[in-house]
């Protein structure tokens, strides 16, 4: 298990959503999968963290959205979450979602 407190302080540390088993930040590379683990359920009852999807890694996510300030297309969202994966059984890219993204072997 995944104690919560732990993963967001790995997160926070390194800067990643992407870690292997001892939550050592990872570099993903395309082809490589990846299970994410998520407390969307949890409500502080038992501050760990579950998994959910095993997803593909398929690469950086360049999305842009127009910037009224700036007057140009800025890129977007968390610089953290800016990458593109895609379910074992599915056929769209999405971004990651979880706290973190743990490399399988």
């Amino acid at each position: 298990m995944i104690e919560t407190a732990v993963a967001r302080a790995a997160v926070a540390s390194a800067r990643t959503v992407f870690f292997d088993g001892q939550l050592n930040p990872v570099a993903p590379e395309v082809g490589q999968w990846f299970c994410e683990f998520d407390d969307e359920f949890d409500d502080g009852e038992y501050g760990t963290l579950r998994d959910g999807d095993l997803v593909e890694y398929l690469g950086p996510d360049d999305s842009a959205t127009w910037n009224d300030e700036a007057k140009e297309f800025l890129p977007y969202g968390d610089p953290m979450l800016r990458h593109l994966v895609c379910t074992e059984y599915g056929d769209e890219p999405r971004r990651p979602r979880g706290l973190i993204l743990v490399r399988q072997s």
